[in-house]
C-alpha cells in the first residue's frame, strides 16, 4: 500500500532526483513522468498583499510581523486519509517572501502540501499557534487569545500535486489569511478619560483553531480570555480605536460568535469601563474580513 511505503518514497526521492528547476514562478506539470521516478521541485511561498484591507495598529495586517513559515507534505492514501511524507520544515519569511529551497518528490502519487505562516519570538518555535500537529493549528494557550496585537496574524495555504497532472519543477504558492479581525471603535470615551488599555472575554464555542487542509475551525470548551493589552495607536474616522483581535474563522462563510465581554482600562489601571454585553449569534465574523463595533456610548464606568 502507498502509506506503507511513504518513507521508502522519500528517501527515494531525496537519494535520486532528476530533475532541477529555479525560481519561484509557477511552471507546468511535467507530462509523460514515469509512475516512481524521483522529482526535484523548488518550493516558494509568499504572503499575500492585501494593501489596506486589513489594518489594526500603526501599520498592521501587512504581515510584516511573520517571521517564519512551516511546511509539511502529506502523501494522499486511497482512502483520503493524509500520511506525513518527509520531515516537517521551516524556512525564513523575509520581506513577505519564504523560500524552501528543493524538495523530492515520487511521481504517481496524490500530495498535499500544507502551509502555516506566523510570528515567532526566534523564528523558530511556537510561540501565539501551535502548528506542530499539521494540518490542525490551533492557539498555543486555549485559555488566552492575545488582543491589541498584530504579531497574532497569520497565514495559510495548501498545494495539491494530482498524479495525473505530474510533478511540476517548481511551486511559488500565496498565503491566505485565516482569521477575522474583530474591532472595537467608540465616539466618546467614557467620562472623557484616557483608556490605554483593553481586554476581552469570549464564552464557549469560540473558534481556536482550524484544520488547513478541510477549512473546518476547532471550537474552544472554554471561556476564553485575553488579557490586558494596549490600544491600538492608528487613527480611524470610525471613532476612538479602543481594541481588536485575530479569530480563526471560516473562508466562506460566517460564523456567528458566542457572547462576550469587552473591558477598558484607564491609565491608572485601576478604574475599569465594559462595553455592553454582546449577547450570542449577533455578531459574525469571516475569514479576512473585519468586523466593525463601534457607536457612542459603547462604554460606560463600571
Amino acid at each position: 500500500m502507498k502509506t506503507d511505503i511513504r518513507k521508502y518514497l522519500f528517501a527515494a526521492a531525496t537519494l535520486a532526483l532528476m530533475l532541477i528547476a529555479t525560481g519561484c514562478e509557477k511552471k507546468a506539470g511535467m507530462p509523460g513522468q514515469a509512475e516512481g521516478n524521483a522529482v526535484e521541485t523548488s518550493i516558494c511561498v509568499n504572503m499575500p498583499d492585501y494593501g489596506t484591507d486589513v489594518k489594526s495598529d500603526a501599520v498592521p495586517g501587512d504581515a510584516s510581523y511573520v517571521n517564519r513559515c512551516v511546511m509539511q507534505a502529506f502523501i494522499v492514501n486511497e482512502d483520503g486519509s493524509l500520511s506525513a511524507y518527509g520531515d516537517r520544515q521551516t524556512a525564513t519569511v523575509t520581506g513577505g517572501k519564504a523560500d524552501f529551497g528543493k524538495t523530492g518528490f515520487v511521481s504517481g502519487y496524490d500530495y498535499k502540501i500544507v502551509f502555516w505562516a506566523d510570528y515567532t519570538e526566534n523564528g523558530l518555535e511556537d510561540y501565539f499557534y501551535d502548528c506542530s500537529a499539521l494540518p490542525e493549528v490551533r492557539l498555543a494557550n486555549e485559555n488566552d487569545i492575545a488582543f491589541n496585537n498584530d504579531r497574532a496574524d497569520g497565514f495559510c495555504g495548501v498545494y495539491e500535486i494530482l498524479a495525473e497532472e505530474g510533478i511540476p519543477q517548481s511551486i511559488a504558492q500565496t498565503l491566505k489569511r485565516p482569521f477575522a479581525m474583530l474591532n472595537f471603535f467608540s465616539s466618546d470615551s467614557a467620562d472623557d478619560e484616557m483608556l490605554v488599555m483593553s481586554s476581552g472575554a469570549f464564552d464557549i464555542g469560540l473558534p481556536v483553531g482550524l484544520n488547513i487542509v478541510t477549512g473546518e475551525n476547532i471550537f474552544s470548551g472554554n471561556v476564553i480570555i485575553a488579557e490586558p493589552a494596549a490600544v491600538p495607536t492608528a487613527v480611524s474616522d470610525k471613532g476612538e480605536y479602543l481594541g481588536f483581535c485575530y479569530i480563526f474563522a471560516p473562508a466562506e462563510s460566517q460564523y456567528m460568535l458566542p457572547a462576550f465581554d469587552i473591558a477598558f482600562f484607564d491609565s491608572e489601571g485601576n478604574d475599569s469601563y465594559m462595553a455592553s454585553p454582546v449577547e450570542a449569534n449577533t455578531i459574525g465574523i469571516q475569514a479576512n474580513v473585519r468586523t466593525n463595533i463601534s457607536g457612542i456610548r459603547l462604554i460606560t464606568r463600571i
